[in-house]
């Protein structure tokens, strides 16, 4: 067993038999929630991994995207492969609205939200009837209000077609009235709610990741002291695991791997310091570059990092810290991550990169995007114009709650 799914061996074997069933033409959507860290992620891609189904994968952002932006990102991906019929004329003008690549909409005026789900749904089923398909939607918390709807419409045609959605959200920092929330007493009270709640690791399954981790055995104080301190999250003791190795702090000792003498463990809140620990021993252009990733978020790509002097990629991807998405786009391991080297950037430097990336990214990236690097880059004037025309596009594609938020 890989080591991200240690102590996850039932929710494993359900998921999997979900997708087994997605396969042979009765899908779903499930939710899996849980706090950051805990492996949401990794559980979904390893049950998907065995299942033959063809992963297609998009996240949402906490820094603000268009609507129906994970929608749009993996219909992006089935059409770079080939697979998603976009030449029928009625479809094209109904998905230009989320998809503009697809040229100017036969009608332009305000989008119909339940033609675009319409849309959406069929060429996702057109899709899976001939390749059965996994989505996976991560950091649901921060999907917009549009794709939240556009979710709850597909659960309703998936138990009837050859593909499952898998969908990952936080449990902590969503309150009560939060869409995701709304969204799961709705499917509840249609009775197509599946979800699957992961929590934080036991001492022993802590113990025997930590194990895997260092390929070798570890102390019982040792794995007591990393279990105490990273609370259980996988991703925690992952992360202390690969600091704690790079920074020499291990010894073996008669019952395995112990902290050496002098070395000390971090305390539970101090996980951004273990990330920050691990950049600070990269050379300077490539700690460079991850800033550079960092206050580009979402629009992350290597021509981006390239334009900015970081033209070889191969260090920050060996560390695991950024990861390449396969179509030019880069994100960070985790959001842990992202946030990690975000806030470390110098208030002064962060406004600078918001602000060259503003204007790099003017012409090819959404209005959305652009306003909230003006925003962060203290250009309140070229903000506001940006987040007219981002109300503007959202309106036009039927997100209407979308538009008065981009306004509020």
């Amino acid at each position: 067993m890989a080591a991200s799914l240690v102590g996850r061996g039932a929710q494993l074997a359900e998921l999997r038999s979900r997708a087994a069933a997605a396969r042979e033409g009765e899908g779903g959507l499930v939710l899996i929630r849980g706090e950051a860290g805990v492996g949401k992620t990794a559980l979904a891609r390893a049950a998907v991994a065995e299942s033959g189904l063809w992963l297609l994968e998009a996240r949402s952002t906490e820094t603000p995207a268009p609507a129906y932006a994970p929608i749009a990102a993996v219909l992006r991906s089935a059409m770079r492969a080939g697979q998603a019929d976009t030449e029928n004329a009625v479809l094209r003008s109904a998905l230009a609205a989320i998809l503009p690549e697809l040229g100017p909409r036969e009608r332009p005026v305000e989008a119909d939200q339940a033609i675009i789900h319409e849309a959406v749904a069929t060429v996702l089923t057109e899709i899976a009837s001939d390749r059965p398909l996994a989505i996976l939607i991560d950091d649901l918390h921060w999907a917009d209000a549009a794709t939240l709807d556009a979710l709850g419409f597909l659960a309703e045609l998936l138990p009837r077609v050859p593909a499952i959605v898998i969908a990952t959200y936080r449990t902590e920092g969503v309150p009560r009235a939060h869409p995701v929330r709304e969204l799961r007493a709705r499917l509840k009270r249609s009775g197509e709610l599946f979800e699957l709640t992961l929590e934080p690791l036991d001492g022993e399954a802590t113990r025997d990741l930590l194990e895997m981790r260092l390929a070798g055995s570890v102390s019982p104080l040792l794995a007591a002291a990393v279990h105490e301190r990273t609370e259980g999250l996988p991703f925690y003791v992952e992360e202390l695991a690969a600091s704690l190795v790079e920074g020499g702090s291990l010894r073996q000792g008669d019952a395995g791997y112990e902290l050496d003498r002098e070395a000390s463990m971090p305390v539970p809140e101090a996980v951004r310091e273990v990330i920050l620990q691990r950049v600070d021993r990269l050379a300077r252009g490539d700690r460079d570059g991850l800033a550079v990733a960092a206050v580009a978020a979402g629009a992350a790509t290597d021509a981006v990092l390239a334009s900015f002097g970081v033209e070889d990629l191969s260090r920050l991807t060996a560390t695991g810290l950024l990861v390449e998405l396969g179509d030019g786009g880069l994100a960070f391991s985790h959001s842990l991550v992202r946030d990690a080297v975000y806030e470390a950037i110098p208030w002064r430097r962060r406004r600078q990169l918001h602000a060259e990336l503003a204007a790099r990214l003017a012409g090819s990236a959404p209005p959305l995007t652009l306003a909230t690097h003006c925003l962060a880059a203290g250009d309140e004037t070229a903000a506001c114009s940006w987040l007219v025309l981002a109300a503007r596009a959202s309106q036009q594609a039927g997100a209407h709650r979308d538009a008065v938020a981009q306004l509020s």
